[in-house]
């Protein structure tokens, strides 16, 4: 993890743990050992603070118009990128998904959606693209699709189980210049700020165009944008 990040609610800076060296490291896999049998995180780990931070365009007065970084303890985000790292060992994401996957990239998806178009062109048959951008999408996950979509791809029950358990029960309260506000339920989404986050997406988003490809679409995705490809307007 880089220097200098802000801290979350615990107010413990990532440098903490790294100047404990291989103390820490004992200390942290015993621990992190324990939250993954038990299935149980820490409830401290349940709370982070919003920071909104303005896009620079439009109206200063329009929530929609700001962007919320979220600030989550270290010791979470350093727990969750072992899970993701476990996760990724376990399951495969789509072919057609060219975001948040190593040695992909946007210019690979460009050359493919170049190349499906070329053999429309070589068939002499019409080729037709829908863009699609999921607005907000790691924002509006609905939870209970991300499990069952889990389960669908073969993920262990105790993987699961501690997955599920960092999400639920989550508080988050928002910093304003002015004041911080009170904490609130966050009950749908997954943690951005979180390596772990784009990758429960991606793997969710997977299942879905799984159904689309079962009808006369070809998709291209990365990350939450899709374009969907067929031989006809219908």
């Amino acid at each position: 993890m880089k220097l200098g990040k802000a801290a979350g609610p615990d107010e413990v800076p990532v440098e903490a743990w790294k100047v404990l060296g291989d103390c820490g490291v004992n200390w942290q896999t015993q621990f992190f050992n324990k939250v993954t049998i038990e299935g149980k995180i820490p409830d401290d780990w349940r709370d982070s603070i919003i920071v909104p931070i303005f896009k620079q365009k439009g109206d200063a007065s329009e929530c929609s118009n700001y962007r919320g970084i979220k600030l989550i303890s270290h010791k979470m985000k350093i727990y969750e990128r072992l899970v993701d790292l476990r996760l990724r060992e376990m399951v495969t994401t789509s072919q057609e998904q060219w975001g948040i996957i190593p040695e992909r990239s946007t210019t690979d998806a460009i050359f493919v959606a170049c190349q499906v178009m070329e053999k429309y062109r070589e068939k002499r048959k019409p080729c037709y693209m829908a863009f699609l951008d999921l607005e907000k999408a790691y924002d509006r996950l609905p939870l209970a699709v991300l499990w069952n979509a889990f389960r669908g791809r073969g993920v262990s029950e105790r993987l699961i189980l501690v997955i599920k358990d960092m999400h639920e029960r989550s508080k988050a309260a928002v910093r304003t210049p002015h004041w911080m506000t009170k904490k609130m339920d966050i009950t749908v989404g997954v943690h951005q700020g979180l390596a772990l986050g784009p990758f429960l997406f991606v793997l969710t988003l997977a299942c879905i165009v799984n159904h689309l490809e079962e009808g006369s679409f070809r998709t291209i995705l990365y990350a939450d944008g899709i374009a969907l490809i067929a031989d006809s307007r219908e």
